[in-house]
């Protein structure tokens, strides 16, 4: 029996729940005191009700909200992590760990610029500026994990701010591009040594996009015909290097080629960018 335990004294904020006529329930915090006679005896207690369901059902959105945002988090396919003001990390995903090649709970308290090779110190020390001018912004930064692997991110980095305008820290997204890289450097010198294997041919070769505008020649190409490779990269078109007398034909055979993908070939007149006509 509350109010035999409580005898004199005054009692406060006793949650309970309170069902209504209809069976709803309301969420209450419950006080009373008690009125005495002139003898002295407690006659009574004097309740007070105050409806908490609403505050309650807030309180269980909020709960839920922060639940969803903390498997947001960790299940998000890429790296997240939450920075102070100074870039040391407060909260991380797995995957982010994962990327900086740490045990789960190894980024804890631990600073960005642990991680960052020597010679881009400097590009996160105006990153950080940026962001306390609460810029966005998203850069590729290299890292070393502790085992000593070094791997290219993308990192994509927006500043946190309280409720009164004041930087609090940054939310950054981190990629991992370290095979998309390497492939692009893969790609990059495979296209080199082509471009090296075509300019030591003895025979003219171009590339064209699909209208015919000229996208490379070989060394030999701009030899013979006398254009520099400025005036090649401003779009010269095939047919400005055939007579004009072999246009027609000429222009045929590379509409068969386009849209049919039939190989084709033909003995033409070319015509060097001085006038000068050669087989």
């Amino acid at each position: 029996n509350i109010f035999s335990d409580s005898g004199y004294k005054k009692i406060d904020q006793l949650k309970t729940i309170l069902r209504s006529k209809t069976g709803k329930e309301i969420h209450v915090v419950l006080s009373w005191n008690p009125y005495l006679n002139n003898d002295g005896e407690i006659e009574g207690y004097c309740l007070f009700f105050k409806d908490m369901t609403q505050e309650k059902m807030l309180d269980g959105a909020y709960k839920e909200s922060k639940e969803n945002y903390r498997l947001f988090i960790e299940n998000h396919g890429e790296g997240i992590g939450i920075v102070d003001k100074d870039e040391n990390f407060i909260l991380t995903n797995p995957v982010a760990e994962q990327i900086f090649g740490v045990a789960p709970g190894g980024l804890a308290n631990r600073n960005l610029k642990d991680f960052i090779v020597p010679e881009q110190f400097q590009k996160i020390l105006e990153e950080t500026k940026k962001r306390s001018q609460l810029v966005k912004s998203a850069y590729e930064v290299d890292i070393i994990t502790p085992a000593g692997e070094v791997r290219n991110l993308l990192v994509t980095v927006t500043p946190q701010i309280d409720r009164e305008g004041n930087h609090t820290g940054n939310f950054g997204v981190f990629r991992d591009i370290t095979e998309l890289k390497r492939t692009e450097e893969e790609l990059r010198q495979s296209e080199q040594k082509y471009h090296d294997l075509v300019n030591f041919l003895p025979t003219a070769i171009y590339e064209s996009d699909l209208n015919g505008n000229l996208i490379f020649t070989n060394q030999t190409g701009i030899e013979w015909f006398g254009y520099t490779e400025e005036e090649i990269g401003n779009g010269l078109h095939v047919l400005q290097f055939i007579a004009p007398q072999h246009r027609q034909r000429a222009s045929a055979n590379y509409l068969a080629i386009i849209q049919h993908n039939k190989i084709s070939s033909g003995e033409y007149l070319a015509l060097k960018k001085t006038g000068a006509l050669f087989a």
